[in-house]
């Protein structure tokens, strides 16, 4: 692990391809405005929605992210365009890994009890983690989410308690923002000397709850 961490690290965080990841919502004139509390919302309502009337879509967490594999998977063809999880107070995320976060949130509280690491269901696959090797041969965006996704479950086994505490705040809020203020120390102590990192807290939330579903689906609960 800690050779794939330099790697990634070298490869894709010192180049910030994550920064192109950024969720952003146009407002008028197409100028970049962040999400609100209010979209965000309605984004977690349809990730509720297709997790409760699709059900491949958990299979996302066996794919690598932002690879061909899940482009081409029900998932990237389809569930950004569900028509019938629209309207109703819903609306789809603008990217693939915005709506991937969010669902591996709504998995992780259903699945487990994230401040005891008490299993609560039985946990759907995740991807293994590839070689340095086979990191490699990944697009940059690809290698950019691993990168991300080794930080997170490096954070959440260094403070499990302060992830708990993150995923029991609403978006977009002063709670949240105290949450990930509280989580600066682990997730600084995460990311290898001399890397750089720009992403938003939103994205960043989402790479922490599946971070935290795959440390504990792995049973590596790390510290209280």
């Amino acid at each position: 692990m800690k050779r794939l961490m330099t790697f990634l690290s070298g490869a894709a965080l010192a180049a910030s391809p994550v920064a192109a990841q950024r969720v952003q919502e146009r407002g008028p004139g197409g100028a970049e405005r962040p999400p609100t509390a209010e979209s965000v919302r309605a984004n977690f309502a349809y990730a509720t929605c297709l997790l409760r009337s699709n059900r491949t879509a958990p299979r996302i967490l066996a794919l690598v992210p932002n690879t061909p594999d899940e482009q081409r998977s029900a998932f990237g063809a389809v569930m950004l365009t569900t028509a019938a999880c629209g309207g109703s107070g819903r609306a789809a995320p603008t990217s693939r890994i915005a709506l991937r976060g969010m669902i591996a949130e709504l998995l992780l509280e259903r699945d487990f009890e994230v401040a005891s690491g008490r299993r609560l269901d039985s946990p759907v696959r995740r991807f293994d983690m590839p070689t340095v090797a086979a990191a490699q041969r990944l697009p940059a965006d690809a290698q950019a989410s691993l990168t991300m996704l080794v930080i997170a479950e490096c954070a959440v086994r260094a403070d499990r308690a302060g992830a708990a505490r993150l995923f029991a705040t609403n978006p977009v809020t002063p709670e949240e923002r105290a949450a990930f203020s509280a989580l600066v120390p682990a997730i600084g102590g995460c990311i290898p000397q001399g890397a750089n990192l720009s992403i938003q807290p939103r994205q960043m939330r989402g790479y922490l709850a599946e971070g935290a579903y795959r440390v504990l689906a792995a049973g590596q609960p790390g510290q209280d």
